[in-house]
Formats: C-alpha cells, sequence, structure tokens
C-alpha cells in the first residue's frame, strides 16, 4: 500500500524493480530521512482516490500513474520540484463508467525523456500545470486517445529532437502558456495535424546547422507570439525553419526573429507554400525570409506590422496589409501587394515607408472594405515600382486615393493601371510610368493637376473622370496604342487632355499599320504634338 522513510539510516534501493502503490491515503510513498535510490526502476501509483502522491521524493527513474477508476479522482505529483529520469505515463482505467483522473502539478517536474498523457479504458488523464503555472520539461510529450494536457500559464520547455511534441486524438488547451523548443538538433517538432499553441519559443544552443522541420500538414495556429532566437558562439551556425503548413496568429499574435551571437536564422514557407498570417513580423540582421509563392497575410492595427531588416526573399509571394489602422508598408521588394483593411468606423492612411524604392514584382492591389464612406488613402511615402499591374477595386461603400504626395512628390511606374468604383489617382508633380493599359473605368477619377510629363505604352479607356489641366500624356508604346473615349464614345471629349505628345513609332504605315488609334473623338486644350511618320 505504501513505503515510508523515516530514518536517516534508511536506504531504499529499488534497482530495477517495479514498485507498485495501492494507496489511496496521502503520499504513500514518503522521505523524511534516509535515502530513496531510484535505480532504474518503475514506480506504479494506482491508489484510487484523490490524494498527494508523495512526499520528500524527489527524482524517479520511470513513473506511472495508472489507478482504475471507479469515478473521478485528482492526484497532486508532489510539492517538491520532481525528475523523472526516464519515462512518465499518466494511463488510468475506468470500470463502470467514464472518468477522467486530474493530475495537478505543485512544483515543477522534469521528465528527462517521453511524458504520455492518455487513457487506458473509459477514463481519461488531464495533466493540469494548475493556476500556479509551474514549469513543466520533458524530453517529448504525446497526448493520445483520452489525454489532456492543461497548460494554462506555464512554461513547457521541449528538449528532445524526436518529434518532442505529439498531438494525437488528444486535447491540448494552451492557454496562456508558453511551449518552448531548444534541441540542438534537426528537429521535426510536432506531429501532423492541426494544433492551437499560445506562445512558441525556438531556442537551441547551435553548436552545428541545425534544421527544425515541421511535418506537413501540421497546421498550427497561434494566440501569442512566435520567437525564434537561437544562439552560437564564435562559429556562424545556421538555423532553418521550414514550415509545414499554415502558420496562423491571433489579433495580438507577432513573429520574431533574432538570433543572438554568431546564430542566423531561415525561416521558410516551403516549396509547399504555406500561408502565413500574424499581426507583425519582424526579421534581424542575421536573418534570412523566404516567401517563396505564400500568401504572407500582415493583420496588425500598428503602424509597421512588417520589418525587414535582414534579407528578404519575397519570391512570387502576396503580401497582404489589411489592420484598421493607418499604416506604413515597409519600403522592401514584394512578390505581390495587396493592401485590404476592412474599415470599421473611420477612414485611414496607408504609407510605403519613406527611404528607399518599393518594388513589387508582379501586382499591387488595394481594396479596402467600408459598410459606410470610409475612404483609405495610399501616400506614397518613396517610389513605388509595379512590374505587373496596379488595381484599384472598392469594396461596398469604401473610397481610395492613390495619392503620389506633394512634399516631394515620388515617382510611379506599374504595368497596366485599373482604376474601379469610387477610386482616384492623384499624380501631384510626380513621374508617372504606365508600362500597360490605363482603365478608367466608371465612377473612378484620374487626377494630373501639374505641368509634368507621364508616359503611356499601353491602351488607354476612359468611363471615368480624367482631369489633365496641366501636365502632357505621351504615348510611347512600342506597339500599336488605341485610345478610347468609353461606353459613351465621349471620354476624351468631355474630359480634354492637356498636352498630347506621341512618340510611339512602332506602326509601319500610317493608314493600314498606324502606331495610335483614336475610337473616338477627343480634344487637345494645349499642344498636340505627333513626332514619328506612322
Amino acid at each position: 500500500g505504501s513505503i515510508t522513510l523515516s530514518d536517516a539510516r534508511a536506504t531504499f534501493t529499488a534497482e530495477a524493480s517495479t514498485i507498485t502503490l495501492t494507496g489511496a491515503s496521502s503520499a504513500p510513498l514518503t522521505r523524511s530521512a534516509g535515502t530513496f535510490d531510484e535505480g532504474t526502476s518503475t514506480v506504479i501509483f494506482n491508489g484510487v482516490g484523490s490524494f498527494t502522491l508523495s512526499s520528500g521524493i524527489t527524482e524517479f527513474y520511470d513513473l506511472e500513474l495508472s489507478p482504475t477508476l471507479t469515478a473521478s479522482r485528482t492526484y497532486t505529483i508532489s510539492t517538491s520540484a520532481v525528475t523523472v529520469l526516464d519515462d512518465l505515463l499518466c494511463n488510468p482505467s475506468g470500470s463502470g463508467g467514464v472518468y477522467e483522473l486530474q493530475v495537478d502539478m505543485a512544483n515543477t517536474i522534469d521528465v528527462t525523456d517521453l511524458l504520455t498523457i492518455k487513457k487506458n479504458t473509459s477514463a481519461d488523464c488531464e495533466w493540469n500545470t494548475t493556476g500556479t503555472n509551474y514549469a513543466l520539461e520533458a524530453g517529448r510529450i504525446e497526448i493520445l486517445s483520452g489525454g489532456i494536457l492543461t497548460a494554462n500559464g506555464s512554461t513547457i520547455t521541449l528538449t528532445g529532437s524526436s518529434t518532442p511534441f505529439t498531438l494525437s486524438s488528444g486535447t491540448f488547451t494552451a492557454g496562456t502558456s508558453t511551449v518552448v523548443f531548444n534541441a540542438n538538433a534537426d528537429v521535426n517538432p510536432m506531429t501532423s495535424g492541426a494544433i492551437t499553441f499560445n506562445n512558441v519559443t525556438v531556442n537551441p544552443a547551435i553548436t552545428a546547422d541545425r534544421a527544425y522541420q515541421f511535418t506537413s500538414g501540421s497546421t498550427i495556429t497561434f494566440t501569442g507570439d512566435v520567437s525564434i532566437v537561437p544562439s552560437a558562439s564564435i562559429t556562424p551556425y545556421e538555423l532553418t525553419l521550414n514550415t509545414g503548413g499554415a502558420f496562423t496568429g491571433g489579433a495580438s499574435s507577432d513573429i520574431d526573429i533574432n538570433p543572438t551571437g554568431t546564430a542566423t536564422v531561415v525561416f521558410n514557407t516551403n516549396v509547399s507554400n504555406y500561408a502565413v498570417s500574424m499581426r507583425t513580423i519582424t526579421i534581424d540582421a542575421s536573418t534570412t525570409w523566404e516567401a517563396n509563392a505564400s500568401t504572407v497575410t500582415l493583420t496588425g492595427a500598428v503602424s509597421l506590422p512588417f520589418t525587414d531588416g535582414g534579407t528578404h526573399n519575397a519570391g512570387s509571394a502576396t503580401y497582404v496589409y489589411n489592420g484598421d489602422t493607418d499604416v506604413l508598408i515597409d519600403d522592401d521588394t514584394y512578390g505581390n501587394l495587396t493592401l485590404s483593411p476592412t474599415m470599421a468606423s473611420v477612414g485611414r492612411l496607408y504609407k510605403n515607408n519613406p527611404g528607399a524604392t518599393t518594388t513589387v514584382n508582379t501586382n499591387f492591389l488595394i481594396t479596402p472594405d467600408a459598410a459606410s464612406a470610409y475612404q483609405l488613402q495610399f501616400l506614397l511615402g518613396d517610389n513605388l515600382i509595379v512590374s505587373g499591374n496596379t488595381t484599384l477595386t472598392p469594396v461596398n461603400s469604401a473610397t481610395i486615393i492613390l495619392h503620389t504626395n506633394t512634399g516631394p512628390s515620388y515617382d510611379f511606374t506599374t504595368g497596366d493601371f485599373i482604376l474601379n468604383g469610387l477610386s482616384e489617382f492623384r499624380s501631384n508633380d510626380s513621374i508617372v510610368d504606365i508600362n500597360g493599359d490605363l482603365d478608367i473605368n466608371s465612377g473612378s477619377v484620374f487626377n494630373a493637376p501639374n505641368a509634368i510629363s507621364w508616359n503611356l505604352a499601353g491602351d488607354y479607356t476612359n468611363d471615368g473622370e480624367f482631369y489633365n489641366t496641366g501636365s502632357n500624356l505621351i504615348l510611347d508604346g512600342a506597339s500599336q496604342q488605341t485610345l478610347s473615349g468609353g461606353t459613351g464614345a465621349s471620354g476624351m471629349v468631355d474630359y480634354t487632355f492637356n498636352d498630347l505628345t506621341i512618340t510611339n513609332n512602332s506602326g509601319s504605315d500610317p493608314v493600314t499599320s498606324p502606331s495610335v488609334i483614336f475610337l473616338h473623338g477627343f480634344n487637345v486644350d494645349n499642344i498636340f504634338t505627333v513626332t514619328t511618320a506612322n
């Protein structure tokens, strides 16, 4: 039933024995004096009751909790810090009903190898770090069928290299906990499947290049933050973290990558292009961010949701900024860039961060949403180059202004430029170079009021409003260009050109193959210049 050591001269040498304690009263294994030498033994507690398992015992080799319950019970491990040198198994059974064994921690517990939380038959095991948030450390944790780990606000440290976290038909309740992975090895951190963590920290002290490869299909939701802070000394070793599924954060979830010492980090969304959605992402000078063709969503209602202090390989990834606040867009290179806030109560100002040109390798889309007439203004804080197309499409009652700024005006280069709905472009004194088509669709406005020259290499269609009171439109395409007054055929008469210059010399004959075709009548208020014979 129980074992008590109460004499300083007493030594219990367990060697490789199995010691089964059936006592159901407080502390079936007690040491107030003497020595308990655990050897490589297995200690089994299977008393049917609610009680503290041990007192004065700080080390076990293998520990097993396997009562056969006839009612739900609570075990409390020990008020002392406990180390289990090998494995700890919680594996209750039930007789005559479905019950739960709740195992409460009353101090820190360190399991050197494997902590398994599961049921045998008809009795769940709930491992609870309690509201005191005791720290739990293990090489590996397996939460299997009937197993529940309630983490509260504890720190759970996983030191193992062979799938340190397994969740298979069990339940992990993250609470406000922090799960730490710190093995100095190549690690597959968790099994496949969906899981919700609060905070996750990856902080191994690496002595060689290491890879943390999340299993394909391991979709992870974070209610807290992700911190990737490996360390190395003297030799510059690299930690590569490959996602195995979507990383999805909550409203206040951040990714912070900040290696220390000589360590570097590569964060890779994988060739499977797994999505990342977080409030903010911050990478430091020792970090490479490989976005591949993933969708990276920055939900933060904060000033600068993406901070790139390292190497950013955007690939063909799509970056989505949708925070409902005034936002600075990092002056970086993006694959695709989308600005799509849902404005709940007021208009918003988005701006690309001053200091360097912002480059979009493919397409730039502005598509805010609002139930009322709120405006998203995108103001250039520096030059903007879009190699693909720029499209402005407000949703519901939202409106858009893309503004090149006035002090100073910054350059804007794009392929096709498409204005839809209640959207407006203001060129101010900027150099504007449209290397594709310009479509001013119904309800939209193109405003080029100042004495500048701007270039159009593709077709022109005006079904909206075009104000060109001071500028010179240069048609400089390398192939035939077509200009249209829109569905009403009057878009180039009602909205006139100030100066119009044609430098397109692609045509071979002014009648059969001209460089420029006007489908409808047009007016030029000032100077119309044609510099090519065709």
